[in-house]
């Protein structure tokens, strides 16, 4: 998938171009308030929510052939569907009709925080401990929207959001590009091959292992060479930051990418099992030196095929204080 949408954090007090009902009988208006820029598929504008004046994005998509019908279900049946992201730290799409000339738009809230992949070209990669705790939270927050029968089929680092403020928390934005809600567009977007299984690539539709796959490819471009297409398929073995934890985390990522093996029970199909995989090990790797030491001498070392799976998923540190069983 290309960038999410250059979307605004508010309106600028920019003068209105358009407003006014968006359908006969509905209660909701928008107006644009200034263009923000384009996106793949379409114009993109800072908007307005009337009467509440709340902030908020509106995209212009444009959408192939006269009937935008089609294409206004698909996206409706996702605004009914992201119901179930509410109280989650990810962002969807909140409305989608058309204008009085029929024009077909959506709208997206307006996003806090910057974008993981900008985060890192400026930058450089996040600190070891930071990237680690970034992957237990997205994937704590994927866990949750699993339990809600929700599935994104994509984390790509241009949808993952940093915060920049102490108020702010990591957010993600999912277009759904990954499910096909663009392919109807003059320029079709979809999912992105290094940040997507090939299911998903295949414009299959996601399952929990595929967001498992996305979670797994993007800690290894972060972990192991952001600059790199490859990066997911090589491991995280040449970070020098990791030091004596690369194994472990070379052994987490090959289960949820599905390398290494092809024994099931070497894989990480669940979200909530990759996540108390990721919490084990930055909670381990956040322990004094000593201490670190102590733990990883009584960890058997597994030769390269295995790349340290069953022990990385046996990590005794967890936010609950239990031991997850290890998978043998």
């Amino acid at each position: 998938m290309p960038a999410p949408p250059p979307l605004p954090g508010g309106p600028r007090g920019a003068a209105a171009v358009t407003a006014g009902p968006i359908e006969a009988g509905d209660s909701k208006q928008f107006r644009t308030a200034a263009r923000v820029g384009r996106w793949t598929v379409g114009q993109v504008f800072e908007g307005v929510v009337e009467p509440e004046g709340a902030p908020c994005a509106i995209v212009f998509p444009d959408v192939v052939g006269a009937d935008v019908s089609p294409w206004l279900a698909a996206m409706r049946a996702e605004v009914q569907g992201n119901r179930a992201l509410v109280g989650l730290p990810i962002v969807g799409w909140i409305y989608a009709g058309q204008t009085v000339d029929r024009r077909a738009f959506a709208v997206l809230p307006p996003l806090v925080g910057k974008a993981l992949d900008a985060h890192v070209a400026e930058t450089g990669p996040l600190d070891t401990l930071a990237a680690l705790q970034l992957g237990v939270e997205l994937a704590d927050a994927l866990t949750r929207a699993h339990a809600r029968g929700r599935y994104l089929g994509e984390v790509a680092p241009a949808a993952v959001r940093l915060p920049t403020e102490r108020a702010e928390r990591l957010s993600m934005v999912d277009v759904g590009a990954a499910r096909g809600l663009f392919r109807q567009t003059i320029q079709p977007v979809g999912a992105d091959a290094r940040f997507a299984s090939p299911r998903v690539v295949a414009g299959e539709a996601p399952r929990p292992v595929d967001d498992v796959w996305a979670v797994g490819a993007l800690l290894a471009w972060l972990l192991g060479a952001p600059d790199s297409a490859d990066a997911p398929r090589r491991g995280v073995g040449m970070n020098p930051a990791l030091g004596a934890f690369a194994p472990h985390v070379d052994g987490i990522l090959a289960a949820a990418l599905h390398e290494a093996s092809g024994v099931a029970s070497k894989r990480v199909t669940e979200m909530a099992d990759l996540a108390r995989a990721l919490r084990g090990v930055r909670d381990l790797y956040r322990l004094s030196p000593e201490a670190q030491q102590a733990i990883l001498a009584l960890r058997p070392h597994e030769p390269a095929q295995a790349s340290g799976v069953a022990p990385a998923l046996a990590y005794v540190e967890t936010d609950s204080g239990t031991s997850p069983r290890a998978r043998q």
